[in-house]
């Protein structure tokens, strides 16, 4: 409520309202004040005047008594309390309230100084100008009326011609029945403005409720409505104003949303049947591809094992041949032998490599995952090499945790995977040193190979990983190999969840470090 249009609405209007009504009847009251002031002013000064003139004669005559009763006989009035004579000096001389006789007044207090500060008046002041109005004792307001009683042809017997006042009427009259009157006036002032305002805020309120409110609750429903997905949602046009037309628009909105929904809906349901049909066709190429990729994996299975045995007899014979076993070689059939050694070996170490890669990608008779301790296992890959690397000169040196390094896997596949790091970096260094180290990093199982041999080129480094790819600065005179070595060991290791990272230096070494999750971890 506090926060919808209509009630801020309501409050700014009641704000203003309020505002100006205040205003308008500050002004009314102010005005009727002023009025009534005015009023109660000229009648005293009427009173006041006629108490003068009714005192003329008697003070001509001095008869004192006389005009002490004429000035009583005025007291009897309500609204004048009190009637008093100064003289030119300011002394009280007669007083309807005997104790303040021979009292002289302040001058500059009372209403004489708008007269005396110039020399004394030649004409009567007007009535408005010669009242005052003063608070008693009592906490009631007071008018007092200043009347100058002028020198004339009775008073020359007494008084200097040249004398032209001689004495001031001063009546005081309450105003309590006037201010009453303005209490009333203000009350009834106030009260009317209070009832102005509730017909007004009411008014305003049916307005609002009726001509913005509840187009808008309708237009907010029917959001709401739309924003759920009720898309048939119509809303009563009742009015040709702008929220009239503000329905109209979200009648034809929701229409076009409708009918969009619906062209979705079809293209949804043609797309569905289209991407059905496609998947089944490629669920049945996929079939087809795996069916001819088993066929494939077997026929190369079939073919490596069938090439391994003539591979494997024709190198015997060959040997035999070549140790002059089964009779004498002259030096050049001895050579051209050896070459046929060589290159059925290389024969074999690629049938052997390819039947390793074909062991790692495929999981159909292999053995369960265990908990291998890596340290060991790197133990028995480098007393594997050792004699290579002593036959080479090469220095081979391992460094190991303290502790068992245990990890998740296959004691064959790891074999695989630490044997070709150990072959590569044996292999390919002329001289110098292969380092082998195993540490426990946090989580992980840090296995890192470095040598100082030939090392790879900067540009062979992104494809090194890939199946039989060969560095262009490895020759045949240096070592030949198939190069399915590092892509077995990338295999391994993705395939338990590690990581692999080749660091080399043409000329300077190269470092392959391996990490694996921490067994349990």
């Amino acid at each position: 409520m506090w926060h919808s249009v209509q009630f801020r609405v309501m409050l700014v209007v009641g704000i203003i309202l309020s505002a100006s009504i205040a205003v308008l009847l500050a002004y009314t009251a102010g005005t009727h004040e002023r009025e009534l002031l005015r009023h109660a002013l000229s009648h005293t000064s009427r009173i006041s005047d006629m108490a003068a003139q009714s005192i003329r004669e008697e003070m001509a005559a001095h008869r004192t008594t006389e005009i002490v009763s004429i000035l009583d006989a005025f007291t009897q009035e309500d609204e004048l309390e009190r009637i008093r004579l100064f003289d030119k000096e300011g002394t009280i001389v007669l007083s309807t309230e005997r104790s303040e006789v021979h009292e002289r007044v302040d001058m500059t207090h009372e209403m004489c100084i708008k007269c005396h500060t110039d020399g004394a008046p030649a004409v009567m002041p007007p009535p408005l100008e010669r009242g005052r109005t003063f608070e008693g004792a009592d906490g009631h307001r007071r008018l007092a009326i200043i009347t100058p009683i002028y020198n004339g042809t009775p008073c020359y017997g007494c008084h200097d011609r040249s004398q032209n006042v001689l004495g001031v009427l001063d009546g005081i009259f309450s105003l309590q029945d006037v201010d009453a009157s303005i209490q009333r006036v203000r009350r009834a002032a106030i009260l009317s403005g209070v009832i102005a305002i509730l017909f007004v805020w009411v008014g305003v309120a049916f307005a609002l409720q009726r001509f913005v409110r509840q187009p808008v609750m309708r237009l907010l429903q029917g959001t709401e409505r739309v924003a759920e997905g009720d898309l048939d949602c119509q809303l009563a046009v009742s009015s040709d104003d702008e929220l009239g037309k503000l329905c109209a628009a979200f009648n034809a909105m929701t229409a076009k949303l409708r009918r969009a929904a619906d062209a979705r809906e079809r293209w949804g349901r043609e797309l569905e049947n289209k991407v059905k049909t496609a998947t089944k066709e490629l669920e049945e190429a996929n079939e087809r591809l795996r069916e001819a990729d088993r066929r494939r994996s077997e026929f190369i299975r079939t073919v490596i094992h069938q090439l391994r045995a003539p591979v494997s007899g024709m190198q015997s014979f060959v040997r035999l041949i070549t140790n002059q076993i089964v009779g004498d070689l002259n030096p050049k059939q001895q050579e051209m032998l050896g070459r046929v050694d060589k290159k059925c070996g290389l024969l074999l170490a690629t049938v052997n490599d390819l039947l390793d890669m074909a062991a790692v990608s495929e999981n159909r008779f292999q053995r369960a995952a265990e908990s291998v301790d890596l340290c060991a296992l790197a133990a028995r890959c480098v007393s594997q090499f050792s004699h290579l690397a002593d036959k080479k000169g090469v220095a081979l040196a391992l460094e190991l945790e303290a502790e068992p390094a245990h990890v998740t896997a296959t004691v064959r596949d790891l074999e695989y995977a630490v044997s070709n790091l150990l072959s590569n970096a044996v292999n390919y260094t002329l001289e110098g040193s292969v380092r082998v180290t195993v540490k426990t990093e946090s989580d992980r199982v840090v296995l890192s190979v470095s040598d100082t041999g030939i090392g790879i080129m900067e540009d062979d480094l992104p494809h090194c990983f890939r199946d039989f790819y060969r560095g262009d600065n490895v020759t045949e005179h240096v070592y030949e190999g198939t190069g399915l070595g590092l892509s077995i060991v990338k295999k391994v290791v993705e395939k338990y969840g590690g990581d692999i990272d080749l660091e080399s230096t043409l000329g300077v070494g190269t470092t392959v470090t391996i990490s694996l999750p921490k067994d349990g971890t």
